[in-house]
């Protein structure tokens, strides 16, 4: 039997990446495997991943990605050790019920040293593979890894390392270590897959006419076509219309907009914003405060900070009656944030401090993953300004309580605020 087209339209895709991991590992020299991706093939990265976890996956080594990235190449090491502690932690019950006990922990903190240890843990794998995904490839990270490289790598250990079409960086470092970094462009023609998929079904069922026409619609505002986005817009339209798929009319002007946020057409992007605020208000559904948000968003890259704020206010409105405290918290934020810019600092200090309130409500897990460190930072920055010490020590302790005491850390440029 024939399997389907959208079954195809992946599994055809993660078995040629199988294959140019096969061609790779199969070099005895080799260490390092760099594949080249477009934007639209990254998502395959973390299918190809998750596959060779299956029960039923042929691959005979373990892929762990690390997410972090390089911006001192003393401390990489470090950090990447880290990330796998934090990794085996979480999934440490469940790799016990699967009959897995690892006891393993860091000596030296050295990358290849730690991982090294860490594999002889893992009895069933052939080759354990660091599959590094750092976003950009900076130049403290080809510092970093060309030190591994001179440092050389154990037989079981492989580095897969993802790097972005346009942004190759590390060309030169391939070139001087050719024997060692193998490149493979991915090539899977994602948009191909995309249509395969969206085509799988009955063509004549509306929702499979739809995904189609989203599909070539989205492609078109990827592409920055304004004209064609024009154009393609009706028919996803127009059958979200007939069928009375409010939330599908919305996704349509929300993808419309950004296309137009991405042409710099802003006032167009509001007017869309607009008319998927008014739908969603039709049918009390959260993407009303979605629209809220992106609609003040457009607003601030205009330095309109007056209608922003109008709508945060309007989305914490909406958020408080709805009793979402994490939304609550965040427009409360954002438009303490556009008072900030209006000049309205005593107003701006009592709509963070309600934010600060709705932070209260959330789960400590929530909350330690949410823009908190930028309320707080900007609420003590607005203490400092009124000059009260005992309140400002007073609201220091209760964002340290809430945030966690090291939450200064995760600001991109910390500000030292001190009374």
């Amino acid at each position: 039997m024939t399997s389907s087209p959208s079954s195809n339209a992946i599994t055809q895709r993660l078995e040629k990446m199988n294959q140019l991991w096969e061609r790779f590992r199969g070099l005895p020299k080799a260490r390092v495997c760099r594949w080249l991706v477009q934007e639209d093939e990254k998502q395959m990265i973390n299918c190809f991943i998750e596959s060779s976890y299956l029960e039923n996956s042929s691959a005979a080594d373990l892929f762990i990605p690390f997410y972090t990235s390089c911006s001192n190449a003393a401390l990489y090491s470090h950090e990447l050790i880290q990330e796998l502690e934090e990794k085996i932690n979480a999934d440490r019950e469940a790799l016990e019920q699967e009959g897995m006990f690892i006891s393993w922990e860091p000596s030296t903190y050295h990358f290849i040293s730690d991982f090294h240890s860490f594999s002889q843990h893992v009895a069933s794998a052939e080759m354990v593979v660091a599959v590094l995904l750092p976003g950009i490839i900076t130049r403290p990270f080809i510092k970093w890894l060309t030190c591994i490289l001179e440092d050389g790598m154990p037989e079981n250990i492989r580095l897969l390392i993802i790097e972005t079409h346009g942004e190759t960086k590390l060309d030169e470092l391939a070139e001087a270590y050719s024997e060692l970094i193998k490149t493979a462009s991915l090539d899977l023609d994602m948009p191909t897959a995309m249509q395969q998929l969206a085509s799988a079904g009955d063509p004549a069922d509306p929702g499979v006419k739809f995904r189609k026409a989203f599909l070539e619609l989205s492609q078109a505002a990827s592409s920055k076509d304004i004209a064609a986005v024009k154009k393609l817009e009706a028919a996803p339209l127009l059958i979200a219309r007939e069928q009375g798929w409010i939330p599908m009319e919305i996704a349509v002007h929300s993808l419309v907009a950004s296309a137009f946020i991405g042409a710099m057409q802003f006032n167009e992007a509001i007017k869309k914003y607009d008319i998927s605020f008014a739908l969603a208000t039709k049918i009390a559904s959260p993407l009303a405060i979605q629209s809220l948000f992106n609609k003040g968003s457009v607003h601030i890259a205009l330095k309109n900070y007056k209608d922003a704020g109008g709508c945060f206010e309007k989305a914490a409105q909406l958020s408080q009656e709805a009793g979402d405290h994490f939304q609550l918290m965040e427009a409360r934020r954002m438009h303490g944030f556009c008072l900030v810019k209006c000049g309205e600092w005593e107003h701006a200090f009592e709509v963070e401090k309600q934010a600060l309130e709705a932070a209260e409500q959330l789960e400590e897990s929530v909350r330690h993953n949410s823009t908190l460190p930028y309320l707080g930072q900007s609420l003590l920055e607005l203490s400092y300004r009124n000059g009260d010490k005992e309140e400002y020590l007073l609201l220091e302790e209760k964002i340290n309580s809430l945030a966690g005491a090291n939450w200064q850390s995760k600001l991109p440029q910390q500000k030292s605020v001190a009374l």
